[in-house]
């Protein structure tokens, strides 16, 4: 913190909040002092953000246990500093909450006398990469790091004139406000962008996204491929397009279940070692195969549960929202075989696209899955029967390739946007700590000359309170301050 801009000093933390203010690591107080009828707020430290009050903790004290523990009721305007991550010395502006507060001991509480400086500067100074990175040369601790509440307040903050200060926080608030309404649109987005997906989902298994390609293809119908495999339509109250039908899933696919682990075998059985796929690589429209397990089975195993190229994959069961969840095997793995919570579904023709039934599935089959599945306490299952009853929509060839395709076409349109928001949102985090390392090198707001220097206020403060009568003066304020 060296090349101080000019008219700036560096203060101690501690010194910082001028000869009458009030800066302590926060109170000790232990469960057993605790009561959920208090009627004092014990601030915590996930209610301190960045620059940011966030109200999450729910614990209280009585005033009378308050009162006993000599703790140190917070105003409006205090400065609460984080001790310990994420980040370490993390701090925001109290705003008062309308009750009596104290803070846990891992807060720090930073209260000015106005004199040297204000709370709203520090809480952003507080918060600058250049401050941060000195508070973690100060941390200590293995397992979780924290710093000290003697190192925390003997920490030099570089300080500007008291004027520049002002100048400093008002155009801070601007900005931090224009990036808040930037990052409160950013984060509408994924919200946005599952919508957007689920539109185009809607109009792809209604007909609607390919109208116009039905439009230049209306000879083009299911009826022959059901007439090759030997499958006839059900019927159904929801309407489909001309040239579409529904069917059950067992009518067009092989359903299988999987190996079920930690099956008895005798010694002489000949075994051989196959990777599996388990319901946790097994997600609604992806196949996760970065921690792929092995599992021992016997050859005729091996054989009968290797997955293929094609294959559908619907999970059986575990938490409610995982029923039925799944994506198409593309031979990612060479032998690759599935264990009894994942069920195959291998389909009967070529011609079915696998993805345009693993997307239905997964967009609109999860009511029906819901709905036929068995609850126990812990655990949801749908069975291989009612997997077979899975009523499905199908479309000529031809078509299902082509609302596969213009569903993939969409998709990677909108995960651009969503790419990009992304992307934007941590350059707004970038643009927010740029800011603030300009503050505290003096370059975001103009200097002015006739500004009173940081060093001939703290001079001229330290000369009056010399001169002053001395008083005593408790370590923590007993009175408290709604």
């Amino acid at each position: 913190m060296s090349d101080l801009p000019q008219g700036w000093i560096e203060i101690p933390l501690e010194k910082l909040a001028g000869p009458e203010g009030l800066v302590t690591d926060g109170d000790w107080v232990e469960s057993k002092d605790q009561d959920p009828n208090g009627e004092v707020r014990l601030i915590q430290l996930a209610d301190v953000g960045v620059n940011e009050f966030r109200d999450r903790s729910e614990r209280f004290l009585t005033s009378d246990k308050a009162l006993e523990l000599r703790c140190s009721f917070l105003e409006k305007g205090d400065v609460l500093i984080a001790r310990m991550p994420d980040p370490i010395g993390r701090a925001c502006v109290f705003p008062g909450l309308g009750q009596s507060a104290v803070t846990v001991v891992d807060v720090m509480l930073w209260r000015s006398d106005s004199a040297l400086s204000i709370p709203a500067w520090l809480a952003f100074i507080m918060n600058s990469p250049d401050v941060r990175a000195s508070i973690l040369t100060e941390t200590s601790g293995t397992t979780r790091q924290r710093i000290s509440g003697g190192r925390l307040k003997a920490l030099n903050i570089p300080t500007p004139p008291l004027a520049e200060q002002r100048r400093i926080v008002v155009k801070l608030n601007a900005l931090d406000a224009s990036s808040k309404r930037a990052r409160a649109d950013l984060d509408r987005i994924p919200a946005l962008v599952a919508r957007a997906k689920q539109a185009i989902l809607a109009k792809a298994f209604s007909g609607e996204l390919t109208a116009d390609w039905r439009l230049h293809n209306s000879e083009k119908s299911v009826s022959a491929l059901l007439d090759e495999i030997g499958v006839d339509a059900i019927s159904s109250s929801v309407p489909l397009p001309r040239g579409w039908a529904w069917v059950l899933a067992g009518e067009i696919c092989e359903v299988k279940g999987g190996l079920a682990l930690g099956k008895k075998r005798s010694q002489d059985v000949e075994l051989v070692e196959k990777p599996y796929l388990r319901v946790a690589n097994v997600q609604r429209g992806w196949l996760t195969l970065d921690q792929i397990k092995t599992v021992l089975v016997t050859p005729d195993e091996a054989r009968s549960l290797e997955l293929k190229a094609g294959d559908i994959l619907m999970n059986e069961g575990g938490d409610r929202d995982k029923l039925g969840r799944g994506w198409v095997w593309e031979g990612q793995i060479a032998g690759c075989i599935h264990q009894n919570h994942v069920f195959r579904l291998r389909l009967r023709s070529g011609k079915i696209e696998p993805k345009f039934i693993s997307i239905y599935a997964n967009a609109f089959g999860q009511d029906y899955f819901l709905d036929q599945g068995k609850q126990t306490t812990n655990l949801a299952s749908i069975s291989m029967s009612k997997i077979r009853a899975l009523p499905l929509p199908l479309a000529s060839p031809d078509e299902m390739c082509e609302i596969f395709h213009r569903i993939e076409s969409a998709f990677a349109k909108i995960d651009r946007i969503a790419a990009e928001a992304a992307s934007a949102s941590k350059l707004l985090d970038r643009l927010d700590q740029a800011l603030l390392s300009k503050a505290f090198r003096g370059e975001l707001v103009p200097q002015d000359p006739d500004d009173e220097p940081a060093s001939e206020l703290l001079a001229r403060i330290q000369s009056a309170r010399a001169a002053a009568p001395k008083a005593k003066r408790t370590r923590k304020t007993k009175e408290k301050t709604p």
